[in-house]
């Protein structure tokens, strides 16, 4: 190999491998930024829920005020939409664990006399509400940095478990 074949050679290298580096790093930045928008969400829907449970039931002019109760269904549903975007890359035992977490979650949120306009205030149900939305933050949080150990890259050789 003469001088000339070995520089190019050494530039192919170069660039391919800077090619791949560059691909990995917008591959965990897409990553990064899926889970905390997640986070940002499940933080709002708790927060939102929490407000829900901790006021009575009520209604404006006879009407059934149901702001909040739509807002928590409405976060309920994208926290689902996010989740789908990245669940598929985690570990099947981090996949059953977040989906057992955010059905704790969901329940917390919409149980009990959720819809009910004779609703009291429930200041359990929302500290339940909170205690849910901790475990689901701190195990979202747990899970993606695992992953972000190990691989980002295409998608898993294993489907993701279904959503409940």
């Amino acid at each position: 190999m003469n001088n000339f074949e070995g520089i190019v050679l050494g530039a192919v290298i170069a660039l391919l491998s800077s090619v791949g580096l560059r691909i990995w790093q917008n591959e965990r930045e897409r990553w990064v930024r899926r889970v905390d928008e997640f986070c940002e969400i499940l933080t709002k829907a708790s927060d939102e829920a929490v407000e829900f449970w901790l006021e009575a039931g009520k209604s404006i002019e006879g009407v059934p005020d149901r702001k909040r109760e739509i807002r928590v269904i409405g976060y309920q549903t994208r926290m689902d939409g996010l989740l789908d975007t990245f669940l598929d890359k985690l570990d099947k035992s981090d996949q059953r664990e977040i989906l057992e977490r955010v059905a704790a979650f969901r329940e917390a949120m919409t149980g009990g006399d959720f819809q009910s306009l004779a609703r009291n205030p429930n200041i359990n149900r929302a500290r339940e509400v909170q205690g849910a939305a901790s475990e689901l933050f701190v195990l979202a949080r747990s899970a993606s940095d695992r992953i972000m150990r190990f691989r980002l890259f295409g998608s898993r050789s294993n489907p993701p478990i279904g959503i409940n």
